[in-house]
């Protein structure tokens, strides 16, 4: 079976941070082709938890660059990555702007929630 593992960088192969880049393991028995997903989405964390602004960089032994933003790691490489990066979990921060923007987008509106479940609302 035949393994390779697929690193998309969140930069390009000038410049190849690694934020909200992707990497995944593909498998061909030569018929069939089975695709993993080792790293949804590369993020670092800051020491209380948040998500990392930084760019994050880290050495990568590329076989071969298949597009400005995709290449070919080998396995040891891959394995490094997954350790590191598999399971982190941040809190993202969201202004008030967002969180009313998400909601909209929801089909809802916090004004129109608060005023519908306040018993001491008189508007």
């Amino acid at each position: 079976m035949k393994k390779e593992y697929f690193l998309m960088v969140g930069g390009n192969q000038e410049n190849p941070f690694l934020n909200n880049g992707r990497l995944e393991l593909h498998e061909s028995d030569g018929l069939e082709i089975n695709s993993t997903v080792l790293v949804e989405c590369f993020k670092m964390a800051t020491p209380k938890g948040w998500e990392s602004a930084k760019k994050i960089y880290e050495p990568l032994d590329v076989i071969l660059w298949e597009q400005s933003n995709g290449a070919l790691i080998t396995e040891e490489c891959a394995k490094m990555l997954a350790a590191k990066y598999a399971n982190v979990q941040v809190k993202v921060y969201e202004t008030a702007e967002q969180r009313a923007q998400r909601a909209n987008a929801a089909g809802w509106n916090y004004v129109a929630a608060n005023f519908m479940h306040d018993p001491y609302c008189t508007r």
